[in-house]
């Protein structure tokens, strides 16, 4: 497993109506560029078959918490979560997104990293 630390980029900053709509390009230099759809977007939780988050969010430099029996798991900034997008030409190129409401009705995501299960 690769992981790719990029430096934070906020990719999204609107609407909430409009959050699962919009699609953005983002260039990760090296490995070109990839097209994030947001409705497509995953929980960290979901990868866990491939690799455990806990893992992910580490190698990010991230924090978790614990919500009850849930472990969450933080963005950069505080207030939003992790999500990842698995590109739908390979399922071993995760793109690692922090999302979520800033303040009401207002969506912000960021550009966390990148992982490549199989380098």
């Amino acid at each position: 497993m690769k992981i790719i630390k990029t430096k934070l980029i906020k990719i999204f900053d609107g609407d909430f109506s409009r959050f699962h709509l919009t699609q953005v390009e983002i260039d990760l230099d090296s490995l070109g560029i990839r097209t994030i759809e947001f409705n497509k977007l995953k929980s960290l939780s979901e990868v866990s078959i491939k690799v455990s988050p806990e893992i992910i969010s580490r190698s990010l430099g991230l924090d978790t918490y614990r919500l009850g029996l849930m472990l969450k798991y933080n963005g950069s900034k505080k207030g939003l979560s992790l999500y990842f997008y698995e590109n739908p030409f390979d399922e071993n190129d995760l793109t690692i997104i922090s999302a979520g409401e800033l303040q009401p009705a207002r969506y912000v995501a960021y550009l966390e990293g990148h992982i490549l299960l199989k380098p």
